[in-house]
């Protein structure tokens, strides 16, 4: 086959322009993407509107429909919408890590929730805002009072960590203190 100059000067330029390209290209997809809590929340979800229809603190232990409105009230709490196009991105996220296993040396698996105290106390924040963050080798977290700004691929995963129901995991890759969010 033969080829004119021409031609093969415009393949040889597109070639150039596509090998200086692809790599800032592939950079940009790679880039860490700096999140708060109200985007792992889809547009027009309200966490407090979840509450609005229940009053927490009528929820007897001793009354079947107390029990029974408790019971759907963490069905719509475990599961609350997520972000879908956030599956798989790098993406960086403050919050207070709340350590599932490890010791005080190192954490392997925790918790990343939006305030102190989220899920010790009842009822625990909606799925969407909870992250199972998975920590290989672990980390240490230097305090539960402190918050933390942590950072890795994000992943769409429904987990019931037997605390909370979390909708999102991730596999981390840096984690630091900072001093307020």
């Amino acid at each position: 086959m033969k080829v004119s100059s021409g031609l093969a000067k415009c393949l040889i330029t597109a070639g150039v322009l596509l090998s200086t390209l692809l790599p800032s290209l592939s950079y940009a997809v790679d880039e860490v993407r700096a999140l708060d809590w109200n985007d792992l929340m889809p547009a027009g979800f309200s966490d407090e509107a979840l509450f609005a229809d229940y009053d927490v603190s009528s929820f007897d232990d001793g009354d079947p429909e107390g029990q029974r409105r408790y019971e759907e009230f963490q069905e719509i709490l475990q599961s609350a919408p997520v972000i879908e196009s956030l599956d798989g991105q790098l993406i960086s996220l403050p919050g207070f890590a709340l350590p599932l296993e490890g010791d005080y040396e190192a954490t392997s698996l925790f918790l990343l929730v939006p305030y102190f105290g989220a899920c010790i106390h009842v009822p625990p924040p909606p799925s969407n805002q909870i992250v199972l963050v998975r920590a290989d080798p672990g980390v240490k977290i230097e305090t539960l009072f402190a918050p933390v700004k942590v950072s890795g691929r994000i992943r769409i995963e429904s987990t019931d960590t037997g605390i909370a129901h979390a909708g999102y995991t991730m596999d981390l890759t840096n984690i630091e203190t900072i001093e307020d969010f």
